[in-house]
């Protein structure tokens, strides 16, 4: 089973979390057994609470968010470069062609 969340860095070299949706989490204050974390983005209400002691989640359960994740567009960051690599020494690749490429294999 996979670790619900993984320790990390901030843009700004601070402590973070991630959890398995790749949403990100930045400290927001402790108390004397627990750490609150919330989302790195400011508009979403999502917090989690670990414990000093081992770093577990507290509760178990990971919160909804009210945005996105980054998993959709890192994959197709991936696939586009992949895509645009094989075509770079294709002779007459038209751009729709690898458009359609990049659609296929993300799906």
């Amino acid at each position: 089973m996979a670790a619900l969340i993984s320790a990390t860095r901030t843009r700004k070299g601070g402590d973070g979390l991630r959890d398995k949706y790749n949403f990100n989490y930045v400290g927001n204050g402790s108390g004397l057994k627990t750490i609150n974390w919330r989302c790195s983005n400011r508009k979403c209400k999502a917090t989690l609470t670990t414990r000093k002691s081992t770093g577990n989640l507290f509760g178990g359960d990971l919160p909804d968010h009210t945005h996105g994740n980054q998993l959709l567009k890192m994959e197709a960051s991936k696939t586009e470069k992949a895509v645009l690599a094989q075509y770079a020494g294709v002779q007459g690749a038209k751009p729709a062609t690898v458009l359609q490429e990049i659609s296929y294999n993300i799906f």
